[in-house]
């Protein structure tokens, strides 16, 4: 291991990587936290066996970590790189300034191609954290349902985390209420429903958050199967604006967006043509956004989703 640096990661190791025993349990006297060995082989419940004495020995999946090796950059070692990191350090500031209008669309700073970059008061260049958006967050909550519906229906699957769930096949069952702004998750253990669910819970839209069914079904999921609920869910963007889709409520009434005009005009029911009404997105008129699920937000299309 000279000359090379690891970092440990908690997750279920490959053969032929590197681990590092952190919780000894089931040692049998034949190693110690802070141990550490190649992967020679993985079971199916993801413990591995490695060599010790000559022989393959059991160590569990919760007794260690993954030793990820960290790449080291071929700059540090080129003198011209520390005295490019003085100038940084020594101009910090004005690099503060002018990175705003430069921001070059090709920079990649940590991996991120094209991403904002600020300076560090230690000189170093970072990327800055991108803006968390309302069609990311709805993004990530149907991907992260579709997850774990698959993983309950697979074999030797395991979910992300320890639960009642774990390593069981189980069935799920939706029921989405729009109008008391609710969803509700119901879990049977196995592939089937039985008449009484292994495991139930709703989740219920705040009055002062706009619904959206999938982000609902995410969260509603995830406590019944005894997961942690990502702050993104509970605390997601809410829409800047009332858009095409989404169902509002002024003095005016309460309808669905027909027609946006791009500026502060929405259509709302088909206007008054079409026995609805017309109003405005601000002012005293401003309409108030209750439920976005049928809202299109470019490439992340929740039409449907709560049918």
């Amino acid at each position: 291991m000279a000359n090379v640096q690891y970092r440990e990661v908690k997750r279920k190791a490959a053969v032929g990587e590197r681990i590092r025993v952190v919780k000894a349990g089931y040692t049998m006297g034949r190693y110690n936290n802070g141990d550490e060995f190649v992967v020679n082989h993985v079971d199916r419940d993801d413990d591995v066996y490695v060599s010790i004495e000559g022989k393959d020995r059991l160590i569990c999946l919760s007794e260690f970590v993954v030793l990820e090796p960290i790449a080291s950059s071929p700059l540090t070692s080129d003198p011209l790189y520390a005295a490019f990191r003085q100038f940084v350090a020594d101009n910090a500031d004005e690099l503060r300034r002018l990175l705003p209008e430069i921001d070059p669309p090709g920079i990649s700073v940590g991996g991120i191609v094209g991403a904002p970059v600020t300076v560090a008061d230690s000189g170093a260049v970072v990327a800055r954290t991108p803006k968390l958006t309302r069609a990311k967050v709805i993004t990530k909550a149907t991907a992260d349902v579709a997850e774990l519906l698959r993983i309950g229906n697979t074999p030797f699957t395991r979910l992300p985390e320890q639960g009642p769930f774990f390593s069981d096949f189980f069935t799920v069952r939706f029921h989405v209420n729009r109008t008391k702004r609710t969803v509700t998750t119901l879990v049977y253990r196995g592939l089937g429903e039985t008449r009484v669910p292994d495991a139930k819970f709703t989740a219920k839209c705040s009055p002062a958050d706009v619904f959206h069914a999938e982000i609902g079904k995410a969260i509603a999921l995830r406590k019944a199967l005894g997961l942690t609920v990502p702050t993104e869910y509970t605390d997601a963007p809410q829409p800047d604006k009332p858009r095409v889709g989404a169902r509002v409520s002024d003095d005016m009434g309460t309808g669905v967006v027909t027609e946006f005009d791009g500026y502060r005009g929405i259509e709302v029911n088909g206007g008054p043509c079409g026995g609805g009404f017309w109003t405005y997105t601000d002012g005293y008129h401003g309409a108030t956004t209750l439920d976005d699920t049928d809202v299109d937000y470019g490439d992340v299309s929740a039409k449907g989703v709560a049918a």
